[in-house]
């Protein structure tokens, strides 16, 4: 009983971070730096959901940017831990 509405939420959560995201940038155009870190942060947060999940194909799909976007930050560490822990890169 516990388990759908824990997906649930983690659906709403990333459904809104997605939301977020396409508020802040159209996915396409170069980052101004004073933008990296507000994107990847909300990238690292929709990868985080779906690292939980094990899916590491989207996981991936935000982790990438996330990563060229958060290098140099704890974010940037948090990102490799994850993927060295699901055995990928």
């Amino acid at each position: 009983e516990i388990m759908p509405s824990l997906v649930g939420s983690e659906m709403c959560i990333r459904d809104s971070c997605k939301e977020i995201l396409n508020g802040m940038w159209d996915g396409k155009s170069e980052l101004d730096n004073n933008k990296k870190f507000p994107v990847g942060t909300i990238q690292y947060l929709i990868g985080l959901q779906y690292s939980y999940l094990k899916d590491v194909d989207h996981m991936m799909e935000y982790f990438n940017p996330a990563l060229e976007n958060l290098a140099g930050t704890p974010y940037e560490e948090d990102i490799r831990r994850i993927m060295t822990n699901l055995h990928v890169g």
